[in-house]
């Protein structure tokens, strides 16, 4: 099919990023047809494939997004210079967009145990099929054998990683024609290329009787790193919010780490809000805070995970957070916070389970954060009173 386009707009300004400058209306592969550009983003052909193929009949395998198709194209400036193109199912929005469809950004809680049930099954796919921990950085590794180094860029789990499904198949094609006859932006980089401005909107759910039909898909995987029983990765590499404590006492990190990042989520998706509020003191992160706040909404840390941040000491960290007999140095930042305050939309019953539920993803040991298997047995996720 051949689109007619319409004209150029105006330029618009954007960060100018290295990609490929996709033009709408362009073919790509002697088989696809650009239409609109959705956003940017990079992966990794190789993990997803090795993701994609471990056990497709697993209940996880259909909330994780990984490409259908795959193959190169020259740059147009550079034809020795090839460019990576993945082909996926088209997803509705991030997560983050998604909660903004229903009224004061609240999904009604039987709604959000069925999407974390479902973001759970994912999670366990990963970990106990795949063995692969969905975040990374630049990682030196631990194993039974001694130390290596990972180069795996950085992910985690967050509301921009989770996509959500289309209520129904008529809104890309409503979507399509709407932007036929749109003026698209863009600007002019540098180099003289016109880079178009992305267009991922496509508004308000149709109709909320569809709702069941929308799914949530655990994304992004260009970073994503297999970790084999015994390794572990050393040093920090969650985003700031969603660190685990023990990633930022330096003891080591493993698949629990996803865990306790969707301990966070909840959070978000319950009381669309940030458990922690300190962690940033003007505007920069800062680890004492951040440790003062766990320490005032878990209690304080075990001595076991005191007695393993000892046997990273010779590394170097860029702040200190214990005294030398194991007391945090800082404990005039502890506020006057409990858990059980941070959740005010649960009735006492609800609370109660909820409560418990991330307990077992909020811990200070890795070992104590339960599978993404056992979670999804907990008494809260179960939505008929």
């Amino acid at each position: 099919m051949t689109l007619t386009l319409p004209p150029l707009g105006p330029p618009t300004l954007q960060n100018e990023i290295t990609f490929y400058p996709v033009k709408p209306g362009e073919t790509l592969g002697d088989k696809y047809q650009a239409f609109v550009k959705l956003g940017w983003g990079q992966q990794r052909r190789g993990m997803e494939d090795y993701i994609a193929k471990q056990n497709p009949s697993h209940m996880g395998h259909a909330m994780i997004r990984t490409c259908l198709e795959s193959f190169e194209i020259p740059h147009p400036e550079d034809q020795e210079a090839k460019h990576l193109c993945l082909v996926y199912k088209p997803m509705r929005e991030p997560f983050w967009l998604y909660q903004r469809r229903f009224v004061d950004e609240t999904i009604p809680l039987p709604l959000i145990k069925a999407y974390l049930t479902q973001i759970l099954g994912g999670l366990d796919y990963l970990h106990s099929v795949c063995g692969v921990a969905h975040n990374g950085e630049f990682s030196l590794f631990v194993s039974g054998s001694g130390f290596g180094l990972l180069d795996v860029g950085f992910v985690d789990i967050k509301l921009d990683n989770i996509l959500v499904s289309f209520e129904n198949e008529s809104i890309i094609q409503e979507f399509m024609d709407a932007h036929l006859t749109e003026t698209m932006e863009y600007k002019i980089d540098s180099a003289g290329r016109h880079i178009f401005s992305r267009h991922n909107d496509f508004g308000f759910l149709s109709s909320f009787n569809e709702i069941t039909s929308i799914l949530p898909t655990i994304t992004d995987f260009g970073t994503a790193m297999r970790l084999n029983p015994g390794e572990r990765g050393v040093f920090p590499t969650h985003p700031d919010h969603y660190r685990p404590p023990e990633a930022t006492l330096g003891c080591g990190w493993d698949h629990s780490g996803d865990i306790w990042m969707v301990g966070i989520l909840t959070w978000e998706f319950i009381e669309h809000t940030d458990l922690f509020e300190q962690y940033k003191p003007n505007g920069r992160y800062c680890a004492r805070h951040h440790l003062a706040e766990m320490s005032a909404l878990l209690g304080p840390p075990p001595q076991e995970l005191i007695e393993r941040s000892d046997k990273m000491i010779e590394k170097k960290w860029p702040v200190a957070v214990r005294r030398e007999e194991g007391k945090f140095l800082y404990e005039g930042l502890i506020p006057p916070r409990k858990l059980e305050d941070t959740v005010p939309s649960l009735d006492n019953e609800e609370k109660a389970k909820f409560l418990d539920f991330v307990k077992g993803m909020l811990a200070w040991l890795p070992e104590d954060k339960k599978s993404a298997k056992e979670l999804m047995k907990h008494p809260f996720l179960n939505f008929r009173k």
